[in-house]
């Protein structure tokens, strides 16, 4: 597979023949993404949720890190799984939901969606399908406010 990007959207580097489009309200927008394979809504917000990055899972590829949360579930005969990522110490996570007829093609998805080392990064080092432990809850807990500093590992 090629190194090259078919589209970048909050660091997530999109690999195949994908088609993009944005949906946007007052405080929120999101993109969604889709595949032939599969769907993936990218939600942003000018609402910050800053995130208790030392109750999340971690995972490391060549060097980048990143702490993570991954939720999967069967919905209306979907398969889906959310995903919230993020460096400890950011302001809040990237979220991304990821949802496809089958869990296999969810699984291809995943090989196909890269997170960038960094915003000033063109590799995309860091495959979504390194994010491996599942979570039994829906969303990371939230980090209290003007404590930031207390919710870094």
């Amino acid at each position: 597979m090629s190194s090259a990007c078919a589209l970048v959207v909050s660091l997530l580097c999109f690999h195949g023949k994908v088609v993009s489009r944005v949906e946007s309200a007052a405080v929120s927008s999101n993109v969604i993404v889709t595949s032939k394979n599969y769907v993936a809504t990218i939600w942003g917000s000018d609402n910050l949720y800053t995130p208790d990055w030392r109750t999340m899972s971690a995972a490391c590829v060549e060097g980048v890190c990143y702490r993570y949360l991954k939720h999967c579930s069967t919905v209306s005969g979907k398969a889906q799984c959310r995903y919230y990522f993020g460096v400890p110490g950011d302001l809040e996570a990237r979220e991304l939901q990821l949802e496809a007829t089958s869990t296999r093609k969810l699984r291809g998805g995943e090989k196909d969606i890269f997170i960038l080392a960094s915003e000033q990064s063109a590799s995309p080092v860091f495959p979504l399908s390194a994010l491996t432990v599942e979570s039994t809850t829906e969303s990371p807990a939230p980090c209290p406010r003007h404590e930031t500093s207390k919710c870094v590992p």
